[in-house]
């Protein structure tokens, strides 16, 4: 039996143990068909599109696939037998599937050493809180996921272990986004798409905080905040398969609005929500403000995704100059082009005087002082020509 059928019978198992206690009468939001359904198929998605990438991002969507078909398995168990070990456990799991979110966008990125340091580092944190915090009545009379229904074995630790955690998935989406921005025009349309699904475990973690205030101060059902929370973690499962499996620009769309989503429910509850309790019209005003900024960032930053997505126009290129960055071979082949800088700032999405940083830089490499009276830019473009002649020159 292939690894496949494997975590996929394993999340048919889960799902039906959840499905029986549901109709046995153990109604909560674990077992809520919604919750378990949403993680099934999203273990099944990233199960079948794993298999479309290759190593390593391939081994760590086989982690997230088995991830969620374990959290699936260990509800059912927690349900099922509510002894403080199996919610203990039960009540970790969702961190090495948030975790794994990120881990997949480093190694895309090709961030593999901070990939697997972030997965260790989950681990641990893993089981360090799985017993650092205890379930006061596990799945009875309150609902789990609510902060009075746990005690903390020892003050603090879980509460700073946590931060950093959150820090650390924060850290990674800002090490890819900015891996992109400095990239050569050729890498930058795919680290852009890694930033988008390293983003996805903080969107994550900014969903249940927007879920978190829709109950208080909003007046939101718990055990639906609870369900929606959990076809949360199965959507961006989802969408980093997605995402990470093909160049597919709609899943990053989605990711984007996804994060839109959680930044105006969690602005306009958290934010705004008072201000409509005290005055009316000016909390429609603040709310109204809110959701026109967050989809203006929203549109801009897909603008300039789109744009990095493009594929660079077609240049008479074998090889970079040695010694030059790829992103100076780029600033260096379009001026050889002919562009001015200008012209290249535009068509690399850079601002003018990083082209002209960019420029200093090169000539500095090249060694080309101002002597002679002659061009700088002449003799940059002449070595540039020289060296495609004689790449094609050895080609032949």
């Amino acid at each position: 039996m292939s690894w496949r059928w494997s975590v996929v019978l394993l999340a048919a198992g889960g799902v039906g143990a959840n499905l029986v206690l549901w109709l046995g009468g153990e109604r909560t939001f674990v077992t809520h068909p919604v919750s378990v359904l949403a993680l099934a198929l999203a273990t099944t998605g990233a199960t079948w599109l794993a298999g479309r990438v290759p190593a390593p991002v391939h081994g760590w969507l086989v982690a997230l696939a088995s991830s969620l078909a374990a959290l699936v398995l260990l509800g059912a168990w927690a349900s099922a037998t509510p002894t403080p070990l199996a919610a203990g456990l039960w009540s970790v799991a969702w961190v090495p599937v948030n975790a794994l979110l990120a881990v997949v966008g480093l190694s895309l990125a090709g961030l593999e050493r901070w990939a697997r340091t972030l997965a260790v580092g989950t681990a641990v944190a893993t089981l360090a809180g799985a017993f650092l915090v205890r379930p006061v009545v596990p799945f009875a009379g309150i609902e789990t996921a609510a902060p009075e229904a746990w005690t903390h074995v020892v003050p603090y630790v879980a509460e700073v272990l946590l931060a950093a955690w959150n820090l650390a998935l924060v850290a990674a989406t800002v090490a890819v986004a900015l891996r992109a921005r400095r990239a050569s025009v050729v890498d930058r349309g795919r680290l852009a798409r890694a930033a988008a699904v390293t983003s996805c475990a903080p969107c994550l973690v900014v969903c249940c905080y927007a879920l978190a205030v829709l109950r208080s101060p909003g007046d939101v059902d718990p055990t639906a905040g609870s369900v929606a929370y959990t076809v949360a973690i199965g959507m961006l499962a989802a969408l980093v398969a997605w995402a990470a499996s093909s160049p597919d620009r709609v899943a990053v769309r989605v990711i984007a609005f996804t994060w839109a989503a959680a930044a105006v429910v969690l602005l306009s509850v958290g934010i705004a929500g008072p201000t409509v309790e005290r005055q009316l019209t000016l909390g429609i005003v603040a709310v109204a403000v809110v959701t026109v900024g967050v989809l203006a960032a929203t549109a801009a930053g897909l603008a300039r995704y789109e744009h990095w997505s493009h594929a660079p126009a077609p240049r008479p290129v074998t090889a970079g100059v040695p010694g030059l960055s790829p992103r100076e071979n780029d600033v260096l082949a379009a001026m050889a082009g002919g562009a001015t800088n200008a012209a290249i700032a535009g068509e690399l999405f850079l601002s003018e005087r990083t082209v002209e940083q960019h420029l200093r830089s090169i000539f500095d490499k090249l060694d080309l002082g101002d002597h002679g009276g002659s061009n700088r830019r002449v003799r940059a473009a002449a070595t540039w020509w020289q060296h495609q002649d004689s790449d094609r020159a050895a080609e032949a």
